[in-house]
């Protein structure tokens, strides 16, 4: 049993890595994946990528 379907962005995403998915009305949806990390500097990264969109 998945918990996200085959076509969803996030169906790749294995335990090694991590990722966000947003909604948002001008970009639709956004998916951001990395890889392998400890949590501050996953956190960090992710926020830089938000701030630069």
């Amino acid at each position: 049993m998945y918990l996200v379907s085959e076509n969803d962005s996030l169906y790749f995403v294995n335990s090694k890595n991590k990722a966000v998915k947003y909604k948002t009305d001008a970009l639709c949806d956004l998916t951001i994946i990395g890889s392998k990390s400890r949590s501050i500097p996953a956190a960090a990264s992710i926020l830089g990528d938000i701030i630069n969109m």
